[in-house]
């Protein structure tokens, strides 16, 4: 019992750190839509193949047309991290 335990727990662990970084990707791209910044254009461009996929998929699944404006992927950017949060938040109180 105890070794299937602490296999779940450790897998757990790695969902939350990649929920974890699908919300700083989001977050970043959420700050390059609406800064001009360097530093956040930069970030973004590092996550862009995971957000763009996950923004196309989530529009997808909501029956919306592709998500080519900014305001568009900034509202549905922002409906999935909060998701994310929601989610991260559920399976952190569910696994010590």
């Amino acid at each position: 019992m105890g070794l299937l335990w602490n296999l779940f727990c450790g897998v757990s662990h790695f969902g939350l750190v990649g929920l974890d970084v699908l919300a700083f990707f989001l977050t970043a791209r959420l700050l390059a839509l609406g800064s001009t910044m360097k530093a956040a254009h930069a970030v973004d461009g590092v996550g862009t193949p995971w957000v763009d996929a996950l923004l196309n998929y989530a529009a997808r699944r909501l029956r919306l047309s592709q998500v080519n404006s900014k305001r568009a992927q900034g509202v549905l950017g922002g409906l999935l991290l909060l998701t994310v949060g929601v989610l991260r938040g559920i399976v952190a109180a569910l696994v010590p």
